[in-house]
């Protein structure tokens, strides 16, 4: 096993948040701050605009990223400053994650973005677990 798949493994399991000034709170997964063209609302669907290269709130036949959060077990990409400033926002890419049900398909246990891109399970708690 390689040390960064040992270390991804040791990040997703430990049940700690960590802001990017330090401070730790309880949290799972993995999130990383990016630069937005728009306001996104926390549990939303977040794509990239293949033009401006910027994150904002997921469109057809945009390329999903992750869900729009406040909680991770790792974050990366930021600053104390960072997690304050509108022009970015947190994007969780692994684990269990709240979303907003109104922005997806669910058949089964299957969870997909409107234009039915596959983007993790549903959980028995109402989380999706992105993957």
């Amino acid at each position: 096993m390689k040390t960064g798949t040992l270390l991804a493994m040791v990040l997703l399991s430990f049940p700690l948040l960590a802001h990017a000034d330090g401070r730790l709170f309880a949290g799972s997964g993995y999130s990383q701050y990016l630069e937005n063209e728009e306001h996104i609302p926390l549990k939303s669907l977040v794509g990239i605009d293949m033009v401006t290269g910027k994150v904002r709130k997921y469109r057809t036949g945009d390329k999903f990223l992750g869900i729009a959060s406040n909680l991770s077990g790792y974050i990366s990409g930021g600053s104390s400053a960072t997690e304050h400033d509108p022009h970015y926002t947190l994007v969780g890419f692994i684990g269990e994650l709240d979303f907003n049900a109104r922005e997806v398909i669910i058949e089964g246990r299957i969870v997909m973005t409107p234009d039915r891109k596959p983007i993790g399970v549903l959980l028995s708690n109402g989380k999706v677990f992105l993957h």
